[in-house]
């Protein structure tokens, strides 16, 4: 198994997935001793679930083949802090207008979820997101 972080300033990305071709550098990656098949996100992602399973947890996909599911896109309520900071920026807004604009923002995700014989095997998942 392999559980793969990648971060930049913007972009953060998780890829997880069992068995697959080596890469370049794959020689460097630490093998996790708590790390187990039943590990999964937050919301219940993890090796081995069926592709009903999957969409339970993500929602209806953007994109679906047989052996593969993508979701695009993501709506979340802006953080407190930042909400604060926005608010005193601008104090020309109408509380209507602002919550209209600034409560909640749209970040771009992209996941993947890959299947053999029925079952997840590959998970990739990348965010960006400014407020």
């Amino acid at each position: 198994m392999h559980l793969i972080f990648e971060l930049g300033e913007v972009d953060s990305i998780v890829y997880l997935f069992e068995n697959g071709m080596k890469w370049n550098g794959s020689e460097l990656c630490a093998t996790p001793r708590r790390f187990q098949r039943e590990t999964s996100t937050a919301s219940g992602l993890r090796l081995g679930l069926r592709l009903e399973q999957v969409r339970r947890i993500l929602g209806a996909p953007s994109i679906a083949s047989p052996n593969k599911l993508i979701h695009f896109g993501y709506r979340e309520k802006t953080p407190a802090k930042a909400l604060a900071e926005f608010r005193k920026a601008h104090p020309e807004m109408n509380d209507a207008d602002f919550r209209e604009s600034y409560e909640y923002f749209d970040g771009e995700a992209y996941i993947e979820v890959r299947f053999t014989s029925g079952e997840l095997n590959e998970l990739a998942i990348s965010k960006s997101e400014t407020y």
